[in-house]
């Protein structure tokens, strides 16, 4: 009967260490199973982002907008250089007489965290840096040249962080027209911008249209600017000891062209022949002087681009008023 007892009891203590090690199975197994389904889950809302190359196929335009990558770094270097007489000149000629413009050739650069919040939209929050005459000065000098005891040309400082801004974009194709919108607040600490001119801020908005029809594109740039200064004066002097304008409201609407050679090169010309100003003090909009640019642009990647370009006045072209310029969109991650 003992035998019989501890048979009975051994076979009831293994059913229970059967059921037990089964029903932990299951339910490691059922949360296993939990968890894979939830990072799938996250997994499908994240790969949920529609592929924006679908819609927005311009080059120049892919790279404007940045990486498709939620989180991504944006940037652009741009070269404003003399005339084609001569591209590394000090100078460069304001061919349009617009405002707030500098008399100098300069280098700039511009960094920007991006962070796609959705499909189409994305928040970016950058910063740049200005170089001021880039070739014609020692780093020591480009760092230095901020003294009360300088001649006025090198008053200002030849090289600063520039105008930290905060920036929404939007991107999409809407009846066949590729979009991409821009929203633009923006701090003035450049140098120049601030201590010449007296700009301490800016607010814009700007979106770009672009209609493909076979090799070419038609398309139109359109911004309306508002500036805000340290003081209410309607002109300040500029580093030859000139007195300039300062644009209170700007509104531009710019049409331009490509054809494109094949998937890498294209012909870009802009139109800058609508633009219009407002200066501080005044209640009338003047028009800029018409102008026109040309250049190639050269895709190296969907995320790098390059625009050597040059601007010329179209009814006025000669040599020496026509300015030279490249420009780069770098896109990382």
């Amino acid at each position: 009967m003992k035998t019989l007892i501890i048979a009975v009891l051994a076979l009831s203590f293994l059913a229970q260490a059967q059921t037990t090690t089964t029903t932990t199975t299951t339910t490691t197994s059922q949360q296993t199973g939990e968890s894979a389904a939830k990072i799938q889950d996250l997994q499908k809302k994240d790969e949920q982002m529609k592929d924006t190359d679908q819609e927005i196929t311009n080059n120049r335009m892919r790279a404007d907008m940045g990486s498709k990558s939620r989180f991504s770094l944006r940037s652009s270097v741009n070269y404003y250089g003399g005339t084609v007489q001569k591209a590394f000149s000090e100078a460069r000629p304001n061919i349009t007489e617009g405002p707030n413009a500098d008399s100098r050739s300069y280098l700039s650069g511009d960094l920007a965290l991006k962070y796609r919040t959705t499909d189409r939209t994305s928040l970016n929050v950058g910063t740049g840096v200005r170089v001021i005459t880039p070739f014609h000065r020692t780093l020591d000098e480009a760092s230095n040249s901020n003294t009360a005891s300088a001649p006025r040309s090198r008053r200002a400082k030849l090289s600063s962080v520039s105008n930290p801004y905060i920036e929404f974009n939007y991107a999409g194709k809407v009846a066949g027209i590729q979009n991409f919108a821009q929203l633009t607040a923006t701090y003035a600490s450049e140098d120049f911008d601030r201590n010449v001119v007296g700009l301490t801020g800016s607010i814009a908005l700007s979106d770009q249209l672009i209609y493909e029809y076979g090799s070419s594109s038609f398309g139109l740039a359109a911004t309306y600017a508002q500036n805000t200064y340290k003081n209410s004066s309607s002109s300040y002097l500029d580093l030859s000891g000139e007195s300039q304008t300062r644009e209170d409201i700007g509104v531009y609407a710019v049409p331009f062209y490509e054809y494109a050679f094949n998937d890498k090169y294209n012909f870009r010309t802009v139109f800058n022949w609508v633009n219009f100003t407002k200066e501080v003090g005044s209640n009338a909009f003047r028009h800029l002087i018409p102008q026109q640019s040309m250049g190639l642009g050269i895709s190296m990647t969907r995320d790098v681009f390059l625009y050597p370009n040059i601007q010329f006045i179209p009814q006025d072209i000669r040599a020496d008023r026509t300015n030279v310029a490249l420009s780069a969109n770098i896109n990382l991650f």
